[in-house]
């Protein structure tokens, strides 16, 4: 059984798990543990009510927290961005970035003298682009 209590300074549950055998055949056995749950319950006089965390999407997580209701601390959950995750999304389109630059630079330096481009430069161009576009929609979403 899950039991907890309200502090009121500093506006937070402590909770405590206590398994009691209310099946116990020993019957001095049995008042002690009532007596014993008697007590707790006197400083843990709410009952936890545990729920289901909601199914989350790519780049979300779950905040965890508890409300006073009817006498019970009921579990309840807020979904919000995952920024971690965005930052790595970030990062991995940078480092996509980073390694056609090569191509870019050689494509001028081609240009420079003359030569035919190694590379279709409008192909890089939209690739690269892409990097740039997906990181700007992932900026925002942290926003």
């Amino acid at each position: 059984m899950e039991l907890a209590k309200y502090i009121k300074e500093t506006q937070q549950f402590i909770f405590i798990n206590e398994e009691i055998n209310e099946n116990e055949e020993n019957e001095q056995l049995k008042k002690r543990l009532k007596e014993r749950l008697e007590k707790l319950r006197a400083e843990f006089p709410y009952e936890v009510v545990r729920t289901e965390p909601p199914e989350l999407e790519e780049g979300q997580d779950v905040e965890e927290f508890f409300l006073l209701e009817d006498d019970k601390v009921v579990q309840h959950y807020k979904v919000v961005s995952d920024i971690a995750y965005y930052q790595r999304k970030i990062d991995d389109n940078l480092v996509l970035l980073d390694k056609t630059d090569y191509k870019i630079t050689k494509c001028y330096e081609y240009f420079l003298v003359g030569k035919q481009l190694p590379y279709d430069i409008n192909a890089l161009h939209e690739e690269r682009q892409m990097y740039r576009d997906e990181i700007n929609r992932l900026k925002e979403l942290i926003k």
